[in-house]
């Protein structure tokens, strides 16, 4: 018998249910479909993908204009994770470092930010045309910013998610463990962070291939420009974050100590020597253990109190990375160091910045530091994102190939040295065997050309693995202390450039063992695998 409101074997408050739930099914699709998908907080990948590919295709002519770069930065920011919103006010300076007036400025926004206010000197900003699908936007000066002018960009803005997601976390703004970078903040000219850099989907979109994911070492403009952060010069800031509901909070830089602002007390941040545009603000249910390390900096770790298990051994890695840093490289640039605990679903699993390293809560927090494979890793994680700080601080990279192989394997290979020194070579060896299986699985889905060390584009598998191993040679090659005073000496040596690893790829080769050579060749400037 087929069910059907006229078959006896349903009564009459079974034929009302049926229709009830087969009502309430619409319902819920209708629901669904507006406070996710009609909200955009639900996108295939293909549907980002193409987007993307979209907003090159409209926007990459701004890339050859003229606009000016980011050089000091004041925000004021309220969090409220009840209602998943921050709202927030700024004052950036910009100066123009071209050669010609700037008649037009180009803004990008972040998704689900909304401009309430633009000022330029004082004077409002209207824009001249908005493309909302993209979030770009186009405002003429009523006066030309000149050649070596700086001008005052102030705003007031809201970030906010409403409905629910399905699929995306909303890392930045939840309930509890909020998480803001930079990106927050109006980009300036075009954003290079939207273009797809996997030629497999680049090509899927009608784009054209990339021979590399990064700008090539000849490309002057792109010298000229920080890799950490492209659309600024270095520069102070100063961060106030408050947050309802209260948690803690926390930001990139020195903490000053508390400012009363419009009656709310916010805590203030400050970067006190001039760093790149990489900054980070959290919010959360937060414990908080303090403790002055042996150099005499601030420690603070900002941790969930159900993950207390690991904070001393924090500490002492912590403690021995300072006397690493200081042995190797030079003195750690921070009296203040705040560790902090973050949700697993963001989108790395750890970040540094001035004065601030925040690590996933899949990482160290709940690692058993009895079993030595565990142990070393609070280590070895705690001392490459402190190297990391050490090396973002210090040396500025240009914005082209090779810059991670100073961000990224640079700091990673100090770590395993450290590792080899503190643990021993059969462990070290276990960090090396994962790192050859990463690379060899990364190697194998490399849907773009894979670049020899010295040309190293970004791609995911590369720098973090290959790259990192091969600088571990070389220090155990060379003796470690002759590899950290040649690179002491290349960054003496170019005070007011941009560094290229290939510069000091070139510098390291003529100090290399001469009966080595070849093998140092292949590892740097072959795509050759073991």
């Amino acid at each position: 018998n087929r069910l059907s409101l006229k078959n006896p074997q349903l009564n009459v408050w079974g034929k009302i249910g049926a229709a009830c739930f087969l009502v309430l099914f619409f319902y819920m699709q209708h629901y669904v479909q507006a406070h996710d998908h009609d909200l955009g907080n639900f996108k295939l990948d293909a549907q980002e993908d193409a987007e993307d590919a979209e907003y090159e295709k409209l926007f990459k002519y701004i890339e050859t204009k003229n606009q000016p770069q980011v050089c000091g930065l004041d925000l004021t920011i309220d969090i409220n994770p009840q209602i998943r919103k921050a709202e927030y006010s700024y004052n950036m300076s910009l100066v123009n470092t071209g050669n010609s007036a700037i008649d037009t400025l180009f803004l990008s926004l972040k998704d689900f930010v909304t401009i309430r206010q633009l000022k330029l000197n004082g004077t409002n900003l209207k824009p001249a045309w908005e493309n909302k699908k993209h979030e770009q936007l186009a405002y003429y000066l009523p006066l030309p910013i000149q050649a070596g002018d700086t001008v005052q960009l102030s705003g007031e803005c809201v970030f906010q998610f409403k409905g629910f997601s399905t699929a995306d976390p909303q890392k930045e703004l939840v309930y509890n463990g909020s998480f803001l970078q930079n990106d927050i903040i109006p980009r300036v000219g075009y954003n290079t962070d939207k273009e797809l850099t996997e030629n497999r989907t680049r090509g899927e979109n009608g784009l054209p291939k990339l021979t590399s994911r990064m700008n090539e070492i000849t490309d002057v403009k792109a010298l000229q420009k920080e890799a950490l952060s492209p659309e600024a010069l270095r520069h102070k800031s100063i961060i106030r974050v408050r947050c309802s509901g209260g948690q803690s909070v926390y930001a990139s830089g020195k903490y000053v100590g508390p400012k009363i602002i419009g009656g709310k007390e916010y805590a203030e941040y400050e970067t006190t020597v001039p760093a790149a545009m990489k900054w980070f603000i959290g919010a959360a249910n937060y414990k908080i253990f303090k403790a002055t390390l042996n150099n005499g900096t601030a420690l603070s770790i900002f941790y969930d109190a159900r993950h207390a298990y690991n904070l001393r051994t924090m500490q002492t890695a912590a403690n021995e990375a300072v006397s690493f840093i200081s042995k190797y490289l030079g003195t750690y640039p921070y009296n203040q160091l705040k560790i902090s605990e973050v949700p697993f679903y963001n989108d790395e699993d750890f970040y540094t910045a001035p004065n601030a390293i925040a690590i996933s809560e899949k990482h160290c927090w709940t690692a058993d530091g009895k079993r030595e494979k565990d142990l070393s890793y609070i280590y070895y994680a705690v001392c490459r994102e402190m190297c990391a700080q050490w090396i973002e601080q210090n040396m500025q990279v240009a914005d082209v190939q090779g810059a991670d192989m100073f961000l990224k394997a640079l700091p990673d290979a100090l770590a395993l040295f450290y590792v080899k020194e503190k643990f021993g070579k059969e462990v070290l060896q276990v960090y090396l065997d994962k790192k050859q299986e990463r690379y060899g699985k990364g190697r194998g889905n490399e849907s773009n050309t894979e670049q020899p060390l010295i040309y190293a584009d970004g791609a995911d598998y590369l720098e973090s693995n290959k790259g990192s191993m091969e600088l571990l040679k070389l220090m155990e090659t060379m003796g470690i202390n002759k590899f950290t005073e040649s690179l002491e000496g290349f960054i003496k040596k170019n005070p007011n450039r941009n560094l290229v690893f290939k510069d000091f790829y070139k510098q390291i080769s003529t100090v290399y063992p001469v009966n080595k050579k070849e093998q140092l060749v292949t590892a740097f400037e072959t795509v050759s695998v073991k």
